[in-house]
């Protein structure tokens, strides 16, 4: 235990500031739409209620600014550092949520957005590499997904203090977090190792090494040798012809877009940016605001358990089960609308199904669906690490723009229930889809990785048999 609360373990948590900022804008809007919707000038900032259009695109422009935000990404980090990148990336955040605190029109709330999705983008795309790059062998899986805790504790916060607070002092409060989190890493944190080394700035990493591991000169040594001949595999970064170019790596980037992307279609964004919206159409006999409260707290609790489940169960399996969980979960959250909407049957004895549903959803997206990023930073090869994380986090903020463009319209045109069980359907087939043709990537190493994609074939789950078999001398596939 001592030695995982080394030097490493203060700058992940200096590290934490952004990852509970950047999740923010996700959730912003739940308790926020209520007092943009709102008659009552004490309450509303604005000097008209929003309109729906105008509903519709301040919860989409925070996913158009998330597109845009992982494009420069890759840039930045080889010509200016891991560290600058993410300074840079929490700029437009600061700026975003003071914008928001003094918005007198929905102009500039549209712009507030778009700034705070920048952030949100490229914080998705630099965080999972500058822990990866950090972090030591024993813990990189547990740290990598810490980053989900923390973007858990940035949902946490809207959600428990968001609906108790005016409109100026929730957004002035969470404009503290990116600006503490920038002068923090700013004198605590050092550049990651990997980087000086790919600039041949040998003394400079062996220093990054000794503080963040809290040894002396000679002791870091040996990793440093390891980080250069890791580097010397692949001396230049990979553009996008070298994610199409070699057949092991182009397998690695469709599954890990796939993964990502079932991530946004399992409903997460469209359900997380209307929670409090969904509960005033349930009409649950539960106010809006303990029904957010107790949302949560079951965002923060579940975020706990991948950390420590990841390395025992197998990504593979947290996520199927994952799948499988929010499915039923959207089910019978389904269930509950259509009878609300489409039959005379009460639902007053099912108040307690609405927020019972959501709470499940959210325990099993927590559960497993997080672990994708874990998955792309083991199965991508270091060389297009940067180029293809930038194009999936991209991809995946694309269909999270659309879904929360045009939800109001889908559940207008299907009705809320339909809406729930489409999500729900995509779980299913994604949940079976994993199950056959992803890799258990647990404690595998990056070769092992490789030789799976290359040899064990279009069925996965007997990828385990193989590589036992073959490291026998043995290929029956």
């Amino acid at each position: 235990m001592a030695k995982f609360f080394n030097y490493t373990f203060l700058v992940i948590c200096t590290v934490g500031f952004l990852a509970v900022s950047v999740d923010v804008p996700i959730s912003w809007t739940s308790p926020n739409y209520v007092k943009l919707y709102s008659n009552d000038s004490s309450i509303n900032p604005l000097p008209n209620p929003i309109t729906v259009s105008e509903d519709g695109w301040i919860g989409s422009l925070v996913t158009i600014g998330a597109i845009i935000g992982p494009i420069p990404a890759p840039y930045i980090c080889s010509k200016f550092g891991r560290k600058n990148a993410l300074l840079a990336s929490a700029l437009p955040l600061i700026t975003s949520f003071y914008m928001l605190a003094f918005a007198k029109n929905v102009y500039t709330i549209y712009v507030a957005r778009t700034l705070g999705g920048m952030s949100l983008g490229a914080g998705y795309a630099l965080l999972p590499i500058y822990v990866g790059e950090v972090a030591e062998d024993y813990n990189r899986g547990m740290l990598s997904q810490a980053i989900n805790v923390f973007w858990s504790i940035g949902n946490f916060i809207v959600y428990s203090t968001g609906p108790f607070m005016s409109y100026k002092a929730f957004n002035l409060m969470i404009a503290m977090l990116p600006t503490i989190f920038f002068f923090l890493f700013l004198l605590l944190a050092p550049e990651s190792p990997y980087y000086l080394v790919a600039e041949n700035k040998m003394e400079k990493a062996a220093k990054s090494l000794m503080l963040l591991r809290s040894k002396d000169k000679d002791a870091v040594q040996e990793e440093l040798v390891f980080i250069k001949d890791q580097l010397n595999d692949h001396k230049e970064n990979g553009g996008l012809a070298d994610l199409f170019a070699d057949d092991i790596v182009r397998k690695a980037f469709i599954i890990c877009l796939l993964l990502v992307f079932s991530q946004e279609m399992c409903g997460f964004s469209a359900l997380f940016f209307y929670m409090q919206l969904i509960f005033q159409a349930s009409g649950s006999q539960l106010s809006d605001d303990i029904s957010s409260l107790i949302i949560s707290v079951i965002i923060l609790t579940s975020s706990f358990i991948s950390p420590f489940t990841v390395d025992r169960f197998g990504r593979r399996t947290l996520i199927v089960v994952s799948c499988f969980g929010m499915c039923f979960s959207l089910a019978a959250l389904g269930i509950f609308f259509y009878l609300l909407e489409y039959t005379s049957i009460s639902t007053e004895p099912l108040y307690w199904l609405p927020i019972t549903s959501l709470v499940c959803f959210i325990f099993f997206f927590n559960f497993g669906m997080s672990v994708p990023w874990t998955v792309t930073a083991e199965m991508l090869p270091g060389h297009v690490k940067e180029t293809a994380t930038t194009i999936i986090t991209s991809t995946s903020w694309i269909v999270a723009f659309l879904l929360t463009l045009f939800f109001n319209d889908i559940t207008s045109i299907m009705g809320m229930g339909q809406t729930f069980w489409c999500f729900g359907l995509y779980c299913f087939v994604a949940g079976i889809m994993v199950f056959l043709f992803v890799p258990e990537t647990k404690g595998k190493s990056f070769s092992e990785i490789q030789d799976i994609l290359r040899y064990g074939g279009m069925f996965h789950f007997r990828s385990k048999k193989y590589v036992s078999e073959k490291s026998k001398g043995v290929e029956k596939y």
